[in-house]
């Protein structure tokens, strides 16, 4: 299953319907809730990748989210 909630996934491995990865705050608190078991193996790194259509590159909204995942992400171009 793909899914974009946390919440769903979390609640797919509490049920133990599943593994998942989780962003480690969100595991760590699922953990402390007793939800989940974290395998204490070696964390992993994933690559979070932003994308927008070409034709709306020069929205204004489009202009300014580009912006704010720049200044966010710390990416300088």
């Amino acid at each position: 299953m793909v899914a974009d909630q946390e919440k769903t996934l979390t609640e797919m491995v509490s049920m133990e319907m599943g593994l998942t990865l989780l962003r480690e705050d969100l595991a760590l608190s699922a953990q402390d809730n007793q939800q989940v078991y974290i395998w204490p193996g070696e964390k992993t790194i994933s690559q979070l990748c932003f994308i927008w259509s070409l034709e709306r590159e020069t929205s204004p909204v489009i202009s300014a989210l580009i912006d704010a995942v720049r200044e966010l992400w710390d990416i300088n171009d």
